[in-house]
C-alpha cells in the first residue's frame, strides 16, 4: 500500500481536480446550450395572465403597477381581480391587457398607471393613457386613478426638479381621456402632486413613493366611494373597511 500524502498535497490535489472538473463542466454546458434565466417581468406577467384566464367572469378588474399590486383589493370589492404589477409602465400594461379575457365580462376596471413612465423616463409616458382606455369595452365603468405625489425631499430633484410638474402634467391628460370615454371617472390620488405636509409623509413609506398601511387605507376609501358611484353592489360591506 503507498503511503498517504502529506496534507498540504493532498489539499492541492483536491483543488486542481476541483478546478479541472469545474472546466469540464463549463465545456459541457457550453455544448449542451444552459438553460437562460428567464426575466423577472416576463415570469410575472406569465403568471397574471394565467391568473386571468382562470378567473371568474364578472369580476372588478385591477390593472396597474405596483400601488395595486400591494392592494388588498377584497377591502374595496368582494370581487376583485388583481391584475397589478409592481414596475409596470403605461406601455407594459397596454401590451399585457391586450389578452386579459376578463376584461370582457368585467363589471367594472380600475387603473393606476404612470408614476413609473416618469420616473424611468422623465417625460410623459410614451403611450397616451387613452390606448389603455379603448380596450376596455363599453359600457363597462372604469375608474382612473390619478399618479401620486412623491417625497420632495428624497426625489424633488428627479428629472431636474420637474418631477412634481410632470405628474401634474399627466393627472391633467388623465382627466381629459375620462372625460372622453363613457363611463369613466377619475379619482385624484390621496397624495397630490405637491403633497409635502407632515400629513402626506404618513401615507407614504420610507422610500418617499410607495403608500404605507395608512396610504392604503386612504385610498381604500377613495376607491370604494368611486366604486359605489357606479353599483354599490359591487363594494365590500362596511366590516371588511380596513
Amino acid at each position: 500500500m503507498k503511503p498517504p500524502l502529506p496534507p498540504l498535497i493532498a489539499t492541492a490535489v483536491a483543488l486542481l481536480a476541483g478546478v479541472v472538473l469545474g472546466a469540464l463542466g463549463g465545456v459541457w454546458i457550453e455544448r449542451k446550450g444552459s438553460t437562460p434565466v428567464p426575466d423577472f417581468m416576463q415570469v410575472q406577467r406569465g403568471h397574471l395572465s394565467r391568473l386571468d384566464g382562470a378567473s371568474a367572469p364578472g369580476r372588478v378588474v385591477f390593472l396597474g403597477s405596483s400601488t395595486f399590486q400591494g392592494l388588498d383589493v377584497s377591502s374595496v370589492t368582494p370581487v376583485g381581480l388583481n391584475l397589478g404589477l409592481g414596475s409596470d409602465t403605461v406601455p407594459g400594461l397596454l401590451q399585457r391587457l391586450r389578452d386579459y379575457a376578463s376584461l370582457d365580462h368585467a363589471r367594472a376596471v380600475l387603473i393606476n398607471i404612470g408614476l413609473n413612465d416618469l420616473m424611468q423616463r422623465c417625460a410623459l409616458p410614451a403611450v397616451p393613457v387613452d390606448e389603455i382606455l379603448h380596450h376596455v369595452p363599453l359600457p363597462t365603468p372604469v375608474i382612473l386613478l390619478g399618479v401620486q405625489g412623491i417625497d420632495p425631499g428624497r426625489h424633488g430633484a428627479r428629472c431636474e426638479g420637474h418631477i412634481a410638474q410632470l405628474i401634474s402634467s399627466l393627472n391633467e391628460d388623465f382627466v381629459r381621456a375620462c372625460a372622453l370615454r363613457t363611463g369613466c371617472r377619475f379619482v385624484p390620488h390621496p397624495i397630490p402632486a405637491t403633497g409635502q405636509t407632515p400629513e402626506f409623509a404618513t401615507l407614504r413609506e420610507e422610500d418617499g413613493v410607495h403608500l404605507s398601511p395608512a396610504g392604503y387605507r386612504q385610498l381604500v376609501l377613495q376607491l370604494r366611494e368611486a366604486l359605489a358611484a357606479f353599483d354599490p353592489s359591487l363594494v365590500s360591506p362596511p366590516h371588511l373597511n380596513p
